[in-house]
């Protein structure tokens, strides 16, 4: 059954009252920070940011077209809208789901981030969940844990987490993380989709880290898309290109999508808080991990200056999920590879991120060279 909110929202598109464009990333790349951009576009009205992430429960699809309903009904202005909706890949679930979403969107950018990347990052903020009273891996409170691996508590530990480089020693401890990590995950109308998608024989733990590392889920989403989106309303931009070259990045992308680039784009005045612009850019999220401060609290878009980790400070199991058939790595070249032929050759790859990012380094010379 249609949701009531899903239809008003299909009939504004159809009757060309309102435009969506859809941002699709996986989780910890930069997304927020190009939606903050985007929206300094004359063009773009309205800005939502990760309504499907709002409601953690089976009834997740309804109750989020009820938010952003409520959301275009209830802002600024008179006459036909525009509205920028940012989602994280893994919170949508596949199949008829993402069908439906892509009925609504006039556009899609899929935005890609070297995977040692957005993992690193992702390691660091789930360890900003928990107390140290909880039991995460059983049978031992997060603080018993923490003394058994030679920390005086959980605080010291997740604070030495959360800016570290080398997870190897807590395999075990992330396994649980990312299985408790969102209650829909274990509810048929996410799992029984993701289990058919990540094929015969995954363990319960290959499809948790199917969905919330955000890769594979934005793999088959995009997959899909090019079945049922025509190729002219579909961009992939990578994070490390458009925060290199923020001002050519961004006059691409407003060409792209059909909007009006503004100088204001790669640097705003103000700070991009609840209050940061006129028209009121908000996270729509409220919960007590800073996943946004960085965000909130620049004026530019920042250049691309964080070191990426090698493979081997990642868990075993979390190597095969990067290295692996199919994995990070493999969807991140599939998708780099679909980057628009001109802006990659035009793009200016410095010395300096070559010994940055090599693994980026090393994958853009291969395109340049196509």
């Amino acid at each position: 059954m249609v949701h009531s909110s899903y239809t008003a929202l299909l009939e504004q598109v159809k009757s060309g009252q309102l435009r969506v464009i859809s941002l699709l990333a996986p989780a910890r790349s930069s997304s927020t920070a190009l939606e903050r951009a985007l929206l300094e576009s004359p063009s773009v009205d309205l800005q939502v940011n990760d309504p499907w992430a709002l409601y953690d429960e089976a009834a997740r699809e309804p109750k989020t077209y009820d938010y952003i309903l409520d959301r275009v009904m209830t802002s600024d202005g008179t006459g036909n809208k525009t509205v920028l909706i940012k989602n994280v890949a893994d919170y949508i679930p596949p199949g008829e789901c993402w069908e439906r979403w892509c009925a609504l969107a006039d556009a899609h950018v899929f935005l890609i981030r070297n995977p040692l990347l957005t993992l690193q990052s992702l390691f660091r903020m789930l360890v900003r969940h928990y107390s140290g009273d909880q039991v995460v891996v059983e049978p031992v409170t997060l603080d018993e844990y923490a003394r058994r691996h030679g920390f005086g508590d959980w605080a010291a530990l997740k604070a030495d987490l959360s800016s570290g480089t080398d997870f190897t020693a807590h395999e075990e401890l992330f396994r649980a993380f990312f299985t408790r990590d969102q209650q829909i995950h274990r509810e048929p109308v996410m799992y029984v989709p993701v289990l058919q998608a990540a094929g015969e024989g995954a363990s319960p733990e290959e499809v948790f880290a199917y969905r919330i590392s955000g890769w594979e889920a934005l793999g088959e989403h995009f997959r899909h898309s090019c079945s049922i989106v025509p190729a002219g309303k579909m961009t992939v931009m990578d994070s490390t290109l458009f925060r290199a070259e923020p001002q050519k990045a961004m006059r691409f992308l407003t060409l792209r999508l059909g909007l009006v680039y503004a100088e204001g784009m790669s640097a705003w005045q103000e700070g991009a808080g609840k209050e940061g612009t006129g028209k009121g850019f908000t996270t729509d999220y409220d919960g007590a991990v800073p996943y946004y401060d960085r965000v909130l609290n620049a004026h530019k878009i920042e250049p691309p200056t964080e070191v990426p980790p090698p493979v081997e400070a990642f868990p075993p199991f979390f190597r095969r999920h990067l290295e692996g058939k199919g994995g990070a790595f493999d969807i991140y070249r599939e998708m780099l590879a679909e980057l628009d032929r001109h802006f990659i050759r035009e793009f200016e790859l410095t010395e300096e991120l070559k010994r940055t990012d090599p693994f980026f380094a090393e994958n853009v010379t291969r395109l340049k060279g196509l």
